[in-house]
């Protein structure tokens, strides 16, 4: 299951100053509701689109609960699950607003990528 969640900090310096091993798992597993039960797993990494810095690889923070064994991915807001395409691009994207710097990234948008 995924979590996505706010993060303090861009993609950008989140990427740079290996944010991921501040996030914490949240108070309760949600899968079963168990407080307190989400342990470290492990990180994934994926790549997501960063303005004017083409495409970053980053590490996404995973937990397991000890009560129901299922693991729980804690999302940057900043990234959509399962897509290339950061959510900044995204929102410029459906509000007509997209950067000419972000416009390489129109076809992955359009379904033509």
């Amino acid at each position: 299951m995924q979590i996505i969640r706010p993060m303090p900090v861009s993609l950008e310096v989140y990427a740079d100053t290996d944010f991921q091993r501040r996030v914490e798992p949240s108070a309760e597993c949600p899968n079963c509701g168990v407080r307190d039960s989400l342990e470290p797993l492990g990180y994934y990494s994926r790549g997501i689109t960063s303005t004017g810095r083409d495409v970053l690889r980053i590490l996404i923070r995973r937990f397991r609960c000890t009560t129901c064994f299922r693991a729980v991915t804690v999302l940057p807001s900043f990234a959509h699950p399962y897509r290339l395409v950061g959510s900044a691009t995204v929102g410029q994207f459906f509000s007509g607003t997209i950067a000419a710097v972000n416009a390489r990234w129109v076809r992955l948008l359009t379904g033509m990528g």
